[in-house]
């Protein structure tokens, strides 16, 4: 249903707000990793804001998005944020960040196991958020990780990325940019 009424909510947010979207500095979307079909859906009509507008486009990874959340609801000085998206089955998308935004591991689509388990136990103390908490609950057993409740992917979170991209001048090429899926999609059979 995004797909039909993204643009409404876009037109309704701008008009309640007495804001022009011709006085937008660049368009920023949410990266990815993340549902095929959202991301493409964000995408599709992010790159069509910036070809309208002649707008730069800015993509902010959802993972380190998502990461800021986790700092913003839990301050903690010299510990890993460790945002975890569900990627299906017993997958997540995950990355590894320092509290200063500095990247520990690239995002990528790992199992939760035992193996998972002892990557992470080297790491003092580790702050994870998202929706695939829930599961890393269930199948992780190291006790330096602190399973933060209720931190889920909000585009609130991408307002200081975006805005130092768009400082850095870190703009995609619009016509080329492709959502960063991580993983190749597969289908499932209806019903």
């Amino acid at each position: 249903s995004h797909a039909r009424v993204l643009t409404l909510l876009i037109e309704d947010l701008a008009g309640k707000n007495a804001l022009k979207l011709s006085r937008l500095d660049a368009i920023a979307v949410s990266a990815g990793p993340g549902s095929y079909t959202g991301l493409r859906i964000g995408v599709s009509v992010a790159k069509g804001l910036c070809y309208g507008l002649n707008k730069p486009l800015i993509a902010v990874s959802t993972l380190k998005a998502l990461a800021q959340g986790i700092l913003l609801n839990h301050p903690a000085e010299n510990s890993v944020l460790m945002p975890v998206i569900d990627a299906g089955r017993q997958e997540i998308y995950t990355a590894l960040y320092k509290t200063n935004g500095g990247e520990i591991w690239e995002p990528a689509p790992v199992i939760v196991d035992s193996q998972l388990d002892e990557r992470l136990s080297v790491f003092e103390n580790i702050y994870m958020g998202g929706n695939a908490v829930d599961k890393c609950k269930e199948l992780l057993h190291v006790k330096n990780v602190k399973f933060i409740e209720n931190i889920f992917f909000d585009s609130r979170y991408m307002i200081n990325l975006a805005e130092e991209l768009t400082t850095q001048r870190c703009f995609e090429n619009t016509a080329y940019f492709e959502p960063h899926y991580l993983k190749a999609f597969q289908s499932k059979k209806p019903g």
